[in-house]
């Protein structure tokens, strides 16, 4: 219990993607975090459900654990689906969607004086 834990990040090999990733990369890319996502929600299918009771320390210990592996599966599919969203709303061709929002927006936030 005295040695040090590793922190490892759940989703490197996603982010590396993300990371590197240029404007035409954008549809491969949409199709991994999707894939990512199904994969973080069959994961999170698989694992047991909570027991109402603790019957013993053991017990306990699993569950806390198997909420802490829950907590990181649907934080891994919020990142994705973000990640994602942020890629749709960089795409050039919604450009003229996008400026039109932000002209609407700052004529809604203008002082009427």
């Amino acid at each position: 219990m005295q040695t040090p834990c590793l922190r490892e990040p759940i989703r490197l090999g996603i982010q590396a993607k993300v990371a590197v990733a240029s404007p035409e990369h954008a549809p491969a890319l949409l199709t991994a975090l999707m894939q990512h996502e199904r994969e973080c929600l069959a994961l999170a299918g698989d694992i047991s459900p909570a027991s109402a009771r603790f019957g013993s320390w053991r017990a306990l210990c699993r569950d806390c654990v198997r909420e802490g592996v829950l907590a990181q599966l649907a934080a891994e599919m919020d990142w994705a689906a973000r990640t994602r969203r942020r890629i749709v709303g960089a795409d050039p061709a919604n450009e003229a969607e996008r400026d039109r929002n932000t002209s609407i927006r700052k004529r809604a936030t203008r002082s009427p004086c």
